[in-house]
């Protein structure tokens, strides 16, 4: 293995841009007055915004580095895209929040570390490649989940979040050792070409099976959810926004590089198991979330049910289920982070996550409270809203073969009618009801921007939701 030529170096160019700012950010933080208010939140910002700015500005040709360790392609820019429009909608909605916290510095560098990661993992094309860009993104967010020192809650969820993910990360690098040692190669393109000579292996099998339990951790998949509620209720809410959206579509960049990747050849192994998988995620999600009192454990217990739905276009298989797994998670990105915006401002005000204390926020502030509508209603795939075009898809991909999902589709649409429930019981308290103080919830300038940002975005996709599924259909017509 050699090393890249200079000119080979471009390829990284966005993710070299994003690690310049984490490195600048780590000194200023090193060297900042004790008791300055830290800047490693605008720091971050810029970094991430000349990050994305670079990606979509300069066209860097597909590329396969280091005989396919890393790659450069659609699927890569997509997903490193999303990363940084994540971490700069967090970033601005937590500047207020964090503003006067001991440890803003090290939520932001880890904040950034964990994007880092997951922009290498998205171009990974090998398992140790894959293995170590995983680690730097689960060992950022576990370091994020428990930073509230003073909180008890928050030391629990880092530490619950540390000892499954820590199971979670043996379960992934023993499948890949079993995979590595039954075709001799850790490049998936070389598991791709020996991978159908072995098929009968149980060796085989059963590291497909752990890699799989390890993606549905990453993804809140059920039976592998148990983290999400405590995390997502103990974690700052900054934090528990990021994972929510970014570490969902980390899992499923995974997915879709192995299981229609080079584990495509054993499908008639890993689709029943996936297929299970994805009707309980969608019962458990969508039924528990049902008696929660607490917003965001009722948020954790939604964005477990989410993954239900986009299990359906990786089981589809097909271009058409691709390009909807990309579409849904773009318009995700908007909408579950607009629903944990409001949260964020709204503890902020109150000091509390119970739902009963969003009674009469249409009174307080209309604004904020159509901006948590919108996002509601968008993840319970109302029209016209993103949710709706990017489940409307992902059904049509999953009824490409006739009969063979049917049952899991009707599953979804019943089970999308029972989640109305929870989101209208948010929506009710804030239209219903007297608010228990008149005074405006403060937002600030740079929380307003984000949940504006946030807000807009569902409602384009929505409206306009071909213009990403051109995009995401051109794609997965690189992969499939």
């Amino acid at each position: 293995m050699t090393l890249l030529a200079p000119a080979d170096w471009g390829a990284f160019r966005v993710e070299g841009i994003l690690l310049a700012g984490l490195l600048l950010l780590l000194i200023v933080e090193i060297v900042r007055p004790r008791g300055s208010r830290s800047p490693a939140g605008w720091l971050l910002i810029a970094a991430a915004a000349a990050a994305l700015w670079s990606g979509l500005a300069t066209a860097v040709p597909d590329a396969a580095l280091w005989n396919g360790a890393f790659t450069v392609d659609a699927l890569a820019r997509y997903f490193k895209v999303l990363f940084l429009v994540c971490v700069i909608i967090v970033a601005l909605s937590s500047l207020t929040e964090l503003r006067d916290q001991p440890w803003a510095g090290e939520f932001y560098l880890c904040l950034g570390g964990s994007a880092l990661g997951m922009m290498l993992l998205a171009g990974a094309g090998e398992l140790i490649s894959l293995f170590v860009s995983l680690e730097l993104v689960s060992v950022s967010l576990f370091v994020m989940a428990g930073l509230r020192r003073g909180d008890v809650r928050s030391q629990e969820a880092g530490l619950k979040y540390l000892l499954i993910g820590a199971i979670s990360t043996a379960l992934f690098l023993f499948g890949a050792s079993l995979v590595y040692m039954v075709c001799g190669s850790t490049l998936l393109k070389d598991i791709a070409a020996s991978l159908p000579l072995h098929l009968k292996d149980p060796l085989l099998l059963i590291g497909l099976v752990l890699i799989l339990a390890a993606m549905g951790f990453k993804t809140a998949a059920v039976p592998f959810h148990m983290w999400a509620p405590d995390v997502y209720e103990g974690g700052p809410t900054p934090m528990v926004a990021f994972a929510s959206v970014a570490s969902k579509a980390t899992g499923f960049v995974l997915m879709i590089r192995l299981l229609l990747g080079p584990f495509r050849a054993m499908a008639d192994d890993w689709v029943p198991l996936v297929s299970l998988m994805a009707a309980a995620t969608l019962v458990v999600g969508s039924f528990l979330a049902l008696p929660q009192t607490n917003i965001k454990r009722m948020l954790a217990y939604s964005s477990i049910a989410q993954a239900g739905y986009l299990l359906l276009g990786i089981l589809a298989g097909t271009q058409r289920g691709v390009s909807a797994v990309l579409l849904y998670l773009g318009v995700y990105v908007f909408t579950n982070l607009g629903a944990f915006l409001t949260v964020v401002v709204v503890t902020r005000d109150t000091g509390s996550e119970e739902i009963a204390d969003y009674t009469g926020l249409a009174r307080r502030s209309p604004l904020l409270a159509l901006s948590m509508m919108i996002s509601l209603l968008s993840l319970a795939g109302i029209p016209p809203l993103g949710g709706f075009a990017g489940k409307l898809f992902l059904f049509a991909s999953a009824m490409e073969q006739p009969g063979r999902f049917l049952w899991l589709v009707v599953l979804a649409v019943l089970l999308s009618i029972v989640s109305l429930y929870y989101y209208l019981m948010v929506i009710k308290q804030m239209y219903i009801g007297e608010p228990k103080s008149p005074a405006p919830v403060p937002l600030g300038a740079a929380a307003g921007v984000a949940l504006l940002l946030c807000t807009l975005g569902v409602l384009a996709t929505g409206i306009f939701p071909g213009v990403i599924l051109e995009f995401a259909s051109g794609v997965a017509r690189t992969l499939l």
